[in-house]
């Protein structure tokens, strides 16, 4: 009789122990789960802002080629200004030979027209950019 009671007493303990067990693996896989479930929120977030970031890199970064190729166009006009130091304009009431057949006056003329040439080609591209 006492060795059966023992028995029943070490099995009601085994058992108590195997619930405590089973109880505490379940609080524990609970626990690992919900951190699981909050780490990957954080990722969603951290994902969307990356692409956010990623946008605002991209618009910056077309905004940067918009800017220089403005700046490589200012400074080709700059450098044809350079160029093609211009002579005085004979005045409105100068009819002299010289001042209507001057050969610099022709100069002035065909840069003038290789300036209006230049600025619609890059109105064009403007345009089309």
């Amino acid at each position: 009789r006492e060795k059966a009671e023992k028995i029943r007493r070490i099995d009601a303990e085994r058992d108590d122990e195997v619930q405590r067990l089973s109880r505490d693996a379940r609080m524990e896989n609970r626990k690992q789960m919900e951190e699981l479930r909050a780490k990957e929120r954080s990722l969603h977030l951290k994902e969307q802002e990356l692409g956010q970031v990623k946008r605002n890199m991209a618009k910056l970064q077309m905004e940067n080629e918009k800017l220089a190729e403005k700046l490589k166009r200012t400074q080709e006009a700059e450098s044809w200004q350079k160029m093609s130091p211009r002579a005085p304009l004979p005045s409105i009431g100068d009819t002299s030979f010289e001042a209507v057949t001057s050969p610099r006056l022709k100069q002035y003329d065909d840069e003038d027209k290789k300036r209006v040439a230049r600025n619609a080609e890059l109105s064009f591209l403007a345009r089309r950019l």
